[in-house]
């Protein structure tokens, strides 16, 4: 059987994207470092919503390798207290973003508002 024109452009583009997708993988693999999963939070502006305020988090794992059960701690002092809040990501692939909501009672645009990792564990 011969192969009209039409056939040998589709095998020939199919054969660079495949080629391509190959190339990209082992390219990953041997650039990819050793090190832990590094997290990094930073926090928007506070929505308000019927319970309160809820406040988004992106948290970036700027490491190596995943995380899981990643626990992010919100703390809003203000003059004469302060309130805690909590948020847990299952899984946070290493090089990715994922955003949490983290509630108050108060609106913390009139406090003070820290975030921190408080931990994860490796898959």
């Amino acid at each position: 059987m011969n192969k009209n024109t039409i056939e040998w452009i589709v095998f020939g583009v199919s054969l660079a994207l495949v080629a391509a997708v190959a190339g990209l993988l082992v390219h990953q693999h041997l650039t990819r470092g050793g090190g832990p999963p590094s997290i990094v939070t930073s926090a928007s502006a506070p929505v308000e919503t019927a319970g309160g305020y809820a406040v988004p988090v992106d948290v970036r794992n700027e490491g190596d390798h995943t995380a899981e059960d990643v626990r992010i701690q919100a703390t809003l002092s203000w003059p004469g207290g302060e309130e805690h809040g909590e948020a847990v990501l299952p899984l946070l692939p290493y090089r990715s973003e994922r955003r949490a909501w983290i509630t108050f009672t108060r609106n913390p645009a009139a406090g003070n508002l820290r975030i921190r990792v408080l931990g994860y564990s490796e898959p």
